[in-house]
C-alpha cells in the first residue's frame, strides 16, 4: 500500500507544538479566559502554490479529545472560504 501526501512531518510537528505551546501561554496570562477548561485550538496549512495540505492539527491534544475542529469544527461561512481565496 503507497500512500501519498502532502503533510511535511516538520511542518507537522512545528504546527502541534505552536498549538499546544500557544494554548498554554495563552492560559497563564489570562486565566479567565479557560474558566476551568481547556482552551482549544486548531491549524490547516496550505501550500498557496499547489494547494496541498502541509499540516494538519485538529485540537490541543488527541489522546484527551478526538474532535477534529478542522473539518467538524462548525465556523461562519467567511472562516470556510478563506483557505479557498487566498
Amino acid at each position: 500500500l503507497k500512500v501519498y501526501t502532502g503533510i511535511n512531518s516538520a511542518l507537522q510537528e512545528c504546527a502541534e507544538k505552536a498549538i499546544s505551546g500557544g494554548m498554554r501561554q495563552l492560559e497563564r496570562s489570562y486565566p479567565e479566559l479557560a474558566r476551568g477548561k481547556r482552551l482549544e485550538a486548531s491549524l490547516l496549512a496550505i501550500d498557496p502554490a499547489s494547494g496541498l495540505v502541509r499540516a494538519w492539527v485538529g485540537g490541543r491534544s488527541y489522546s484527551q479529545n478526538q474532535f477534529d475542529r478542522v473539518s467538524l469544527g462548525i465556523r461562519q461561512a467567511g472562516s470556510t472560504v478563506k483557505p479557498f481565496l487566498y
